[in-house]
């Protein structure tokens, strides 16, 4: 759930959060914990290069 906010739709934590229902440190919890953040920068990079 997290990835499809966060990632997908290319939300901040914040409105990750309010979205999912759960406190900002949680999500900040799981992008630290699973690496997400580098993981939204290649898919930001990616979807640039076609642009």
């Amino acid at each position: 759930m997290i990835r499809q906010v966060y990632i997908d739709r290319n939300e901040g934590p914040s409105v990750t959060a309010r979205e999912l229902g759960i406190s900002r440190q949680a999500v900040l919890y799981f992008i630290k914990e699973y690496d997400l953040r580098a993981e939204k920068h290649r898919k930001a990079e990616e979807i640039s290069k076609f642009q």
